[in-house]
């Protein structure tokens, strides 16, 4: 399951929650954090920037990939997430890849900035 998670130091994070185990409860069955694997950041500062220099800078040129292979983000830090299932078909894929891939080549970086893709 895909996750978007907005923290209490306004990051938001993107990533994969394993449905056996990658979320974790406390004795009274409440939320105590969720473990994200393939995480990565949102660029918000980067993302303002471009976007004032080019009012069509597209949002997904500006996610990053986080290194290590899990991130820990304790239920108190959490202000809010979305959950969803992301299309698997093999057409729904490569249209959504194509679509990233034309955001970024479009995406008008400030010096020094560059595109990553993982």
């Amino acid at each position: 399951m895909a996750v978007d998670v907005l923290t209490v130091e306004d990051h938001l994070y993107q990533g994969f929650v394993d449905e056996g185990g990658g979320y974790f409860v406390d004795v009274n069955g409440e939320l105590s954090g969720l473990l994200l694997t393939k995480a990565r950041r949102f660029d918000r500062p980067g993302y303002l920037a471009a976007k004032c220099a080019n009012a069509s800078t597209m949002p997904d040129a500006f996610w990053r990939q986080i290194p290590g292979s899990d991130l820990y983000i304790p239920s108190g830090k959490i202000v809010s997430m979305n959950l969803r299932y992301p299309p698997t078909g093999t057409a729904q894929v490569a249209a959504r890849g194509a679509q990233v891939a034309a955001a970024q080549a479009a995406a008008r970086l400030p010096a020094g900035l560059r595109v990553e893709v993982a």
